[in-house]
């Protein structure tokens, strides 16, 4: 079964009104990789089309959708397992893009970084 690994921050943003969820001026900057692009998963919810329509029937999020270092966008540093990342979206959002993938027979593997 073919997957797609992707970086959520890296991939499409979906929603611009999250990008600096937490007000700082050290979070979103697409010219510089070090920080945030502002992908998240009403991006990924976007592209299911065309990502279904290449074949694939399986995603991989790579990285952690909780809540994470500010300007960490590689979502390798969570600070707290109890509270999604809302850079990423809301739990309405994840519920969302969860029922379409499976809606379209496809499959979801959250990569769950507890210790880095």
């Amino acid at each position: 079964m073919p997957f797609y690994s992707l970086f959520l921050d890296r991939f499409a943003n979906g929603d611009a009104s999250n990008d600096d969820a937490n007000g700082t001026a050290y979070e979103t900057d697409v010219t510089n990789t070090n920080m945030r692009f502002g992908g998240d998963v009403l991006g990924l919810l976007d592209s299911l089309d065309y990502i279904h329509g290449i074949g694939i029937r399986g995603i991989y999020i790579v990285g952690s959708m909780f809540i994470n270092l500010p300007w960490m966008p590689d979502s390798y540093s969570p600070l707290d397992l109890t509270l999604l990342n809302p850079h990423f979206g809301t739990l309405s959002d994840w519920r969302r893009a969860i029922a379409e993938i499976h809606k379209r027979g496809m499959y979801i593997v959250l990569d769950n970084t507890f210790n880095t």
